[in-house]
């Protein structure tokens, strides 16, 4: 799953567009469909979710709740029930955001984001639902930082990645959690910047997107994969797997034209770029769907007065190439951006923001 910087990037700077330009309000986003998309409205306006997470256990999605002119935020926590979006009350009362949640056990949920209650010195946030209600994990104990990403492992671990103060020094950190304790994963992430997205098979097998980068865990250290940049021109936000062999990223590509959708597979042996359509956009979150891959982001449009503006993007892969489908259906005039994917037991879902709300739609 996906993977980015607390909404920094597009989360809530797209919506912050929205909301500007005075597009539609959360009621005018029906239960209507796009090609092979069902709507799921969530039903609060002044949010958005950044993260879904679907197993047999459950399906749970995340992001925050936006106040005060939406210069403050509160964790929102969402559970599929039912057939409708119902949402759990959590502990947190502080500035803070929610980017991430992972569905361990039909028992146990986690959540992870940054606590702002000092501006100065953010905390990484952790929450964990036992079957019951949500209650605080305290955190590693870094002077600041921020988990962007949790997966829960094979093995019933709990990974994280993210950013904290190691030594005096700003650097992508991975966490993992069993036996009721944070055990840090850093040799080999010195000097790393921020950690985006990671994929875990076992143990001693790893992948973590890095801003910018990708590294490699063999349970000892992470190392950095040759085929990706240093400088910063490419970042993946979003990792899945097919199978051990079969390995799939996105994100974003600079250049001097702008920014452009970037993905990648790896086929066991190295990782290589897949074709994908020239235009501006970006890409946050990848999964597999149907024997394909399929990833959710945003595309750019520039208006005639030259601002932009932000619509959802699907793409999918088809014949060696990634290809723009049809994203779910939204208001006409409506921007928006999906950052969340994810392939259940039985339909595939993403969650993002659209026309000042929190927006959720599936397939299947």
């Amino acid at each position: 799953m996906k993977r980015r910087d607390l909404l920094a990037t597009a989360g809530l700077a797209g919506l912050g567009l929205a909301i500007h330009t005075g597009t539609d309000r959360a009621a005018a986003l029906g239960p209507a469909a796009g090609r092979g998309w069902t709507g799921s409205p969530v039903g609060l306006a002044e949010t958005f979710l950044d993260d879904v997470d679907s197993t047999r256990h459950g399906t749970w999605a995340v992001g925050v709740t936006l106040l005060e002119g939406f210069q403050d935020t509160r964790p929102l926590t969402l559970r599929w029930q039912n057939g409708r979006w119902a949402a759990t009350p959590n502990p947190v009362r502080t500035h803070s955001v929610l980017s991430s949640v992972a569905v361990a056990g039909r028992d146990e949920v986690w959540a992870v984001g940054v606590d702002y209650a000092d501006p100065q010195a953010p905390q990484p946030l952790a929450l964990r639902w036992n079957g019951r209600g949500w209650r605080v994990v305290e955190p590693p104990p870094v002077p600041t930082g921020a988990f962007g990403n949790v997966v829960a492992a094979p093995d019933g671990s709990v990974w994280v990645a993210g950013w904290a103060d190691i030594d005096g020094a700003e650097r992508g950190v991975v966490y993992r959690y069993a036996d009721g304790r944070w055990q840090p994963l850093l040799d080999g992430l010195e000097q790393s910047i921020n950690g985006n997205a990671l994929l875990v098979s076992s143990a001693t097998d790893a992948w973590l997107a890095l801003n910018p980068g990708l590294v490699h865990f063999n349970g000892k250290s992470w190392s950095p994969v040759e085929e990706f940049p240093a400088d910063g021109s490419q970042i993946l936000t979003g990792l899945t797997a097919a199978g051990p062999d079969d390995l799939w990223g996105v994100g974003v590509e600079h250049s001097q034209s702008g920014e452009r959708p970037l993905a990648v597979h790896y086929d066991g042996g190295s990782w290589s770029t897949v074709a994908v359509p020239e235009e501006s956009a970006q890409l946050y979150d990848v999964a597999i769907w149907d024997g394909r891959a399929v990833a959710v982001g945003e595309r750019f449009i520039e208006q005639p007065d030259g601002i932009v503006i932000f619509k959802p993007y699907v793409l999918e892969h088809r014949r060696q190439a990634f290809v723009p489908v049809d994203p779910p259906k939204v208001p006409a005039k409506a921007t928006g951006v999906l950052t969340g994917l994810v392939a259940g037991r039985s339909r595939l879902w993403t969650v993002g923001g659209v026309a000042e709300a929190a927006f959720a739609a599936y397939r299947g």
